[in-house]
């Protein structure tokens, strides 16, 4: 969307500037005019399984107690 800044804000509507897939993080170029977005190549798999894990925090602590290095 174009949007005017000054002594009022004022937006316009939005409008579509990419199709496709593409991974969440993106970079905008300093001047605004060009867009780094990743595309993966293979589409997005359902996810089929749940791994629950229980007394994480205790393992974590059996494995790096405090005050070790």
């Amino acid at each position: 969307m174009d949007v005017e800044t000054g002594p009022t804000f004022a937006a316009e509507k939005p409008r579509l500037l990419f199709e496709g897939q593409f991974n969440p993080g993106y970079e905008v170029s300093p001047d605004g005019r060009r867009f780094l977005m990743i595309q993966p190549v293979e589409p997005p798999q359902p996810a089929t399984q749940i791994d629950l894990v229980l007394n994480w925090f205790e393992e974590l602590e059996r494995l790096a107690p405090a005050g070790q290095k």
